[in-house]
């Protein structure tokens, strides 16, 4: 994502970072977590309304549950370690872990409701939060976007944003479409897509 300065702000899986580059395409900052909460694998990010960045982190290395391209027999069951990160981008530090120990948090968009959302690829839910409140925020379940389906594959929610109508359009890997909650939550509608993932 660019902030307001035309800068990119990469959450970069791969390097374990949140990585911002300038216009020109030279990396300028890199955090890497902290001693208390390293980064294991950086996955969306996004800037709220105050202008502090908000970063998923999925919970686990990837060479932890990938071989090559496929996971390891079992991984739903790993002790994953799912965050969601609040961070000052001016100083690069974390200010706040808002929630952890979900089961691969994913895609993550500010609504108009100025409630913060993200995801979680095995459970198909998204989870919305109160980041801009008096009081700690709490993980409050919105929705699900997973239909029912049998086997072991990897299938999941994945980047997601609101559109003008205030709804939510989430990619769902593995179910060849764009799931769209309603808002208070409910599938309205399913956009087709050519490709599975």
């Amino acid at each position: 994502t660019t902030d307001g300065h035309g800068r990119l702000w990469i959450a970069e899986a791969g390097l374990r970072a949140l990585i911002c580059m300038d216009d020109k395409g030279n990396e300028i900052r890199r955090l890497e977590g902290s001693a208390e909460y390293p980064f294991y694998f950086p996955n969306d990010l996004c800037f709220g309304p105050n202008g502090l960045l908000y970063m998923t982190d999925s919970g686990m290395r990837v060479e932890d549950f990938l071989n090559g391209q496929e996971f390891y027999d079992g991984y739903r069951n790993f002790d994953w370690d799912g965050r969601v990160y609040e961070i000052n981008p001016v100083a690069m530090k974390i200010l706040r872990v808002i929630d952890r120990k979900i089961l691969f948090t994913n895609g993550i968009a500010f609504g108009p409701d100025n409630l913060l959302y993200a995801n979680a690829s095995f459970t198909g839910e998204v989870y919305r939060y109160d980041v801009l409140g008096q009081k700690e925020p709490k993980r409050e379940v919105f929705g699900n976007v997973l239909q029912p389906f049998e086997g072991d594959e990897f299938r999941g929610p994945d980047g997601m944003a609101f559109g003008t109508d205030g709804r939510l359009y989430c990619t769902v890997y593995g179910q060849q479409n764009v799931t769209v909650l309603d808002r208070n939550g409910k599938v309205a509608d399913r956009l087709m897509l050519d490709g599975p993932n």
